[in-house]
């Protein structure tokens, strides 16, 4: 299979690989974005009913602020998806695992309208994916941008990982807190230096 890969042209009617599989992670993130959208949805026209979880509502707009930040800096990684497949399923690692963070994240509205119930059942599955998305930001970084494993973002993911796992550990709201504010700083980070 490998060498039939090798033997793809690198265009097809104009269109690259790297383009053609661009297009197809930006269907994945949409996809994802939208289980947010409707999941919020929901919850905002079932208000009446439903019994609110701070700390689902915060992290659900913390992982969408994810998304966003992964999708706004994954564009530079893009021009190394269509040189093995490798790199194409590192670059649809984090899209995948906001996937199934929503899938955990949010409740089935009809089974459970108490959301502090359905996020205390499911945090420690949470945390694991977290811990999941920053330990493929590193693997990306190394494998695929030949950067440091001692670069400041891979310590500052590596921070998050640790906290994510104590955190998981401990299953407590003043530990998941803890990493909540360890995670705002590093995206804020990343945000703020996201021009490099």
């Amino acid at each position: 299979m490998h060498s039939i890969l090798l033997q793809i042209p690198d265009q097809i009617d104009g269109f690259s690989r790297t383009e053609y599989l661009s297009v197809f992670i930006g269907f994945l993130y949409a996809a994802v974005a939208s289980e947010f959208l409707i999941h919020w949805g929901k919850m905002f026209r079932n208000r009446n009913e439903l019994t609110f979880s701070p700390e689902l509502i915060a992290w659900s707009l913390l992982f969408f602020v994810a998304i966003l930040v992964n999708w706004y800096n994954v564009w530079p990684h893009h021009k190394y998806i269509g040189k093995s497949f490798g790199n194409f399923v590192l670059a649809m690692l984090p899209v995948m695992i906001f996937y199934f963070l929503a899938i955990w994240l949010f409740p089935d509205l009809e089974k459970e309208a108490d959301m502090n119930v359905q996020f205390q059942k499911n945090a420690r599955w949470i945390l694991l994916l977290f811990a999941g998305y920053f330990l493929s930001l590193i693997a990306s970084d190394l494998l695929v941008d030949s950067r440091s494993l001692f670069s400041i973002n891979n310590l500052l993911r590596f921070i998050a990982v640790i906290f994510s796992i104590i955190s998981f550990a401990r299953n407590t709201s003043r530990s998941r807190w803890l990493l909540f504010g360890i995670i705002i700083i590093l995206f804020a980070f990343a945000i703020i230096n996201s021009h490099d």
